[in-house]
């Protein structure tokens, strides 16, 4: 406890000695002026011949005096004087400049365009179109109608489709007929069926068809395999069986003719007959009949509808040709043939038929 008083009492001391010496050193205040808080640095006076250490050296400035100039830290490119005679080169060589006294032109990269002077008149890309002058008796043909506004121009036509025909006796036949035979074989079947396609092709010969009015048409060979419209009886299907089938095409001219000619060829041995179709040999007189017929019959219904409406019937704007059948043939349906004679054949009439279009104008 002692111990710790006279420790406190050294401190107060210590203290106290502190404090007096810096009141020793206060200035005493002037009358008027305060004192200030921080004490300041006191400034040189005019006779204070000491300069004052700064805290970072300054670098000498050199005096006029000085001869040594001082060298700087990056050396600056030395700027030649009037009396020097020696031109910088520059980094990047300068594009030298005609003088008025240069005759040389410089080229330029890209060519100018030639401006035309007032005497020139320059060629226009797409050629306008001559405008005619007061002058001018000729008036442009306009290349549409003049429209009124808010009003559509309507087509003054009218399109009717005339029909002529003409009914002729056919002097004509084309007969498809054939030979069907089967076999164990394919070389069996073929074989037979060759022998008697052979055998008819001789008989349509004495029968005085030539040669060109016979033209192949089909040659089938396959399978039966019992499925078809026509089963095959239980005997027959226990071992392969080979169909084959040659038709031919026959054109008979004279159609008085035309059963002998079929008889002929049943009895050399074709089985089978595939349609006999009737024709004209030659058409086109019958055709030019028909078109002049059928562009009478465009005219009448033109001016029938006409009429019903009070209106007259004006120039042919359009003809176009409505494509049809032409001559409608009549025909016998397929038939089998066995040993049966041909029955009467009646050709009886075929019509040539042409229909066209017709516009005509409204007046």
């Amino acid at each position: 406890m002692i111990r710790r008083v006279l420790t406190i009492v050294a401190a107060l001391m210590f203290v106290g000695v502190f404090a007096w010496g810096a009141l020793a050193q206060t200035p005493t205040p002037t009358p008027g002026v305060p004192i200030p808080l921080i004490p300041e640095t006191p400034t040189p006076t005019p006779d204070n011949d000491a300069t004052p250490t700064p805290l970072i050296p300054a670098t000498p400035t050199p005096t006029p005096d000085n001869d040594v100039t001082p060298t700087p830290l990056i050396p600056d490119t030395p700027t030649p004087t009037p009396d020097n005679d020696v031109t910088p080169t520059p980094l990047i060589p300068d594009t030298p400049t005609p003088t008025p006294d240069n005759d040389v032109t410089p080229t330029p990269l890209i060519p100018d365009t030639p401006t035309p002077t007032p005497d020139a008149t320059p060629t226009p890309l797409i050629p306008d179109t001559p405008t005619p002058t007061p002058d001018n008796d000729v008036t442009p043909t306009p290349i549409a109608p003049d429209l009124t506004p808010g009003v559509m121009p309507l087509a003054r036509t009218i399109t009717v489709v005339g029909r002529g025909s003409v009914m002729v006796e056919p002097d004509m036949a084309r007969v498809n007929l054939g030979v069907q035979t089967t076999g164990t074989t394919v070389r069996q079947a073929i074989n037979e069926a060759a022998r008697t396609m052979q055998d008819v092709i001789d008989a349509l010969r004495e029968q005085d068809i030539e040669d060109r009015d016979i033209q192949l048409a089909s040659y089938n060979v396959w399978v039966d395999t019992g499925f078809g419209p026509e089963p095959m009886p239980a005997q027959e299907m226990t071992a392969t069986t080979y169909r084959v089938n040659i038709d031919v095409r026959v054109t008979v001219r004279d159609l008085g003719n035309l059963g002998t000619v079929l008889e002929a060829a049943i009895d050399a041995g074709a089985n089978a007959i595939y349609g006999v179709n009737f024709a004209i040999a030659e058409p086109e007189e019958l055709e030019a009949e028909a078109r002049e017929m059928a562009a009478e019959n465009a005219r009448d219904r033109a001016e029938a509808l006409a009429e019903l409406h009070d209106v007259e019937v004006g120039p042919v704007v359009s003809i176009s040709e409505v494509i049809t059948g032409g001559i409608m043939p009549t025909a016998l349906d397929r038939m089998g043939l066995g040993d049966a004679a041909m029955g009467p054949i009646m050709p009886g009439e075929l019509e040539m038929s042409i229909q066209i279009q017709v516009v005509y104008a409204l007046q």
